[in-house]
């Protein structure tokens, strides 16, 4: 009787500690390919732009299937979860929905990771956590000057950051990987309660930032605008094809050698009890 409280209590226990932690789960696309390959696929899990050659973008069942499953036009915006490479060295995505296209057809859309990327000799090791009172409202940023940020406020603790930029007007932006369940944000560590209005006054045309909601992105962004001008551009392959699916000759070969070993296995096993039938 005593082992059994002990197990109980340290069952609680367990329960008990292991409540607070946060796991991020990646996320798995419902596809019959990626689920028989998923060892070999990488997660990317980033937003991208149709942008293949005569105007257009096709959707395949699978890097090994040439099955059409949807069509988009230039521009068509698309989260794509996971790549896969082929034997050819030809990268594939998988859309959250299912269906491949090649990578080489899809820009990205400029991101959080795009400005880490472009801004990554400015960015500065340096952790700190935001000066302010619970319940005190700030600004979360899709990455400095995104004219994409929504409204949040102080929980029980502020949200602390990791890595610093300074923006050309001299103001210093944390990075926060996590908090309260927003992942990969900025906040503006000299500025955490003005708008994009109030930080950028001469390039903000009208009021950008919604509470408790991602704000619509005007027109003006360089980085943004640049990115939706390139996708629009259709690329000149029309000398080398349209990257089309080819299917794996070893696994048809394989499948068609075990059909015919089951053939002949059952030919041999019929005749021998036809033989001994006999007998």
């Amino acid at each position: 009787m005593k082992r059994l409280f002990f197990l109980i209590g340290a069952l609680i226990s367990c329960m008990f500690f292991a409540a607070p932690v946060q796991a991020d789960v990646i996320f798995e696309p419902e596809d019959s390919f990626y689920q028989a390959h998923a060892a070999d696929c990488e997660y990317v899990e980033r937003q991208f732009t149709a942008n293949g050659p005569e105007g257009k973008v096709i959707v395949y069942e699978s890097p090994e299937s040439p099955k059409v499953v949807d069509t988009w036009e230039n521009g068509h915006k698309a989260d794509i979860s996971h790549t896969y490479e082929d034997r050819d060295g030809i990268l594939w995505g998988v859309g959250r929905n299912g269906g491949w296209m090649p990578m080489e057809y899809m820009e990205v859309v400029y991101d959080n990771i795009s400005f880490m990327e472009e801004h990554a000799a400015e960015i500065q090791g340096q952790s700190g956590v935001l000066d302010g009172k619970v319940g005190e409202a700030f600004y979360f940023w899709k990455y400095p000057g995104s004219e994409v940020a929504y409204k949040a406020s102080i929980e029980e603790n502020p949200p602390s950051y990791e890595q610093v930029y300074t923006d050309s007007q001299g103001r210093q932006w944390g990075y926060v990987v996590y908090y309260y369940g927003d992942k990969d944000v900025w906040i503006c560590i000299d500025q955490p309660a003005a708008d994009y209005g109030q930080l950028y006054p001469q390039g903000a045309a009208q009021e950008t930032v919604q509470d408790g909601a991602e704000a619509k992105e005007p027109a003006g962004n360089p980085a943004d605008s640049s990115q939706d001008t390139k996708a629009q551009d259709t690329k000149a392959q029309q000398s080398e094809g349209r990257i089309q699916p080819k299917r794996e000759n070893g696994t048809i070969l394989l499948a068609a050698a075990l059909v015919g070993a089951v053939v002949l296995v059952t030919a041999l096993l019929f005749v021998w009890m036809k033989k001994k039938g006999k007998g």
